[in-house]
């Protein structure tokens, strides 16, 4: 009888970290080359507009006083207070106040963090993918590429820290195991029946990435609680077990919880002082407005390199096209958009699919039935609270 086929042997950890090296340096290669980074001078802000002049003050903020909520230096005659337009990543702002504890000048520190994104995005995507099963190249080129999708640089330094979008991949990883059966906070026990176990690696690592999922962005915390959501479901029907859905619904729970505690200034302030609510205004419509378009997720970016593709962007970017917006910035790529097209049919073509394709076909058309213009986004704007608006963002 033939031997059973066995799987290819890990490499060891020393071989491995290399691997991660490797493809870290390579992704520092790409960025010196196509942002020209052997004449830029890091001492001047790369961008200095928009968006980047509510960054800059905060990153100065933190480099000075430890805090980004307080600046003396601004707001006159009074002092400015973000009390109320609360800015939560505290995870950037904590590591950009590490980098600023060797490199004081604010300027410097705003373009380094802008920069260490690209590769800190690529170790995150190959460290998930690795731990999905992927081989080291496989993985490495998967993080590569997710580093350098278009949403990056379009976003840039006008849109910082939806920039700093590394911490996505691990957060993802934790939402498909929940889809696998390898699910946080419950383990199989020899009947085969999960069981509540809630001391183990999976579930501590589950909670560092659901805490620090909290601590990158109340958009990406918002729809790491949406894919969560889905993934509870597929998982319970997938597995037949209800623990699935409840152990989706612990770490949402955790990721809802964290996102308190950043918010926790903001409601201390709020219960002495009154709340301000016009620097937070929204319209339920506006979910429609800034809402992502499958179109624009498979066009060229604009101004494209080629011709030919700028074209066909610039045609559709019309002035009787309506709502264009940021949502521009959500274009996948070829890569990307191949992939969506592949687990958008795989989604609704009949058929059974087993691990991974059922779980990222699934997760997919949830992510775009949240997302697109007149979807639940929309409706939970409307029913709910209108404050996440920008549903363009679950591109990425």
């Amino acid at each position: 009888m033939d031997d059973p086929v066995q799987p290819p042997p890990r490499p060891g950890v020393f071989r491995e970290i290399g691997w991660y090296l490797l493809f870290a340096l390579a992704t520092v290669a790409v960025l010196v080359a196509g942002l020209r980074l052997e004449s830029a001078d890091v001492r001047a802000p790369f961008e200095y507009d928009g968006d980047a002049l509510l960054i800059l003050p905060l990153v100065k903020a933190t480099l000075e006083r430890g805090s980004h909520w307080r600046n003396e230096r601004l707001g006159a005659p009074g002092i400015q207070e973000l009390h109320d337009f609360p800015v939560v990543d505290h995870l950037h702002f904590g590591i950009i106040w590490l980098i600023g504890q060797a490199v004081p000048d604010p300027f410097v520190v705003f373009n380094l963090y802008y920069l260490l994104t690209y590769p800190l995005t690529t170790l995150a995507g190959m460290f998930a993918l690795r731990r999905l099963g992927l081989s080291v190249p496989a993985a490495g080129v998967g993080g590569l590429l997710y580093a350098f999708q278009p949403y990056h640089y379009l976003r840039g330094l006008m849109h910082y820290f939806l920039a700093a979008y590394w911490v996505i991949p691990l957060t993802l990883l934790v939402t498909l195991r929940v889809c696998q059966g390898r699910l946080p906070f419950f383990r199989p026990g020899t009947d085969g029946r999960y069981r509540f176990r809630p001391a183990s690696w999976d579930s501590l690592g589950s909670v560092l990435v659901a805490a620090a999922t909290a601590s990158a962005g109340a958009y990406y915390a918002f729809f790491a609680c949406a894919f969560l959501a889905c993934a509870g479901l597929y998982g319970w029907v997938t597995l037949k077990t209800w623990r699935a859905a409840a152990s989706a619904g612990l770490v949402l729970l955790i990721v809802f919880a964290a996102g308190l505690v950043n918010h926790a200034p903001a409601f201390l302030y709020q219960y002495r002082y009154g709340h301000n609510s016009a620097p937070t205004a929204r319209l339920p419509e506006e979910a429609e407005i800034y809402g992502l378009k499958l179109t624009q997720l498979a066009l060229p970016v604009e101004k494209h390199n080629w011709p030919f593709l700028a074209q066909i962007e610039a045609t559709y970017d019309s002035a009787m096209r309506p709502l264009q917006n940021e949502n521009k910035s959500s274009c996948l790529g070829l890569v990307g958009t191949v992939g969506l097209v592949g687990l958008l049919a795989a989604a609704v073509l009949p058929g059974r699919r087993g691990w991974p394709v059922g779980a990222l076909a699934f997760l997919t058309l949830c992510g775009v039935l949240i997302g697109t213009i007149g979807g639940v986004g929309a409706a939970f704007n409307l029913l709910v609270t209108p404050q996440v608006r920008c549903y363009n963002r679950i591109s990425i």
